[in-house]
């Protein structure tokens, strides 16, 4: 599978990149801190999944779903909250209960 994870903070696009491989061991993830930059790669290339989280700049998580939705409305495009804990990080922890 092939994840793009965008968001401004790079310490938390790692975190997310690490939990998005225990879940699926050999992915394939590219993190972008502009998300307009990753809506360029994920529109021309092929992506699965797209993690972004929920409040970026220019465009915040709504905004860049909206513009993928257009260019490809069946690509799953999660939102990230703003503050998640420890305990919501164990939805990672199996592919049937992936965080939404």
């Amino acid at each position: 599978m092939v994840f793009v994870i965008t968001g401004n903070n790079s310490e938390r696009l790692r975190k997310w990149s690490e939990l998005v491989c225990k879940t699926y061991p050999g992915c394939v993830i590219y993190e972008y801190i502009d998300p307009m930059l990753s809506a360029k790669y994920i529109i021309n290339n092929q992506v699965d999944v797209v993690l972004a989280e929920e409040k970026m700049r220019p465009v915040n998580g709504v905004v860049l779903r909206r513009v993928l939705n257009m260019h490809k409305p069946d690509l799953p495009v999660i939102i990230l909250p703003e503050r998640m804990d420890e305990a919501d990080s164990g939805c990672f922890q199996g592919k049937e209960n992936f965080y939404i």
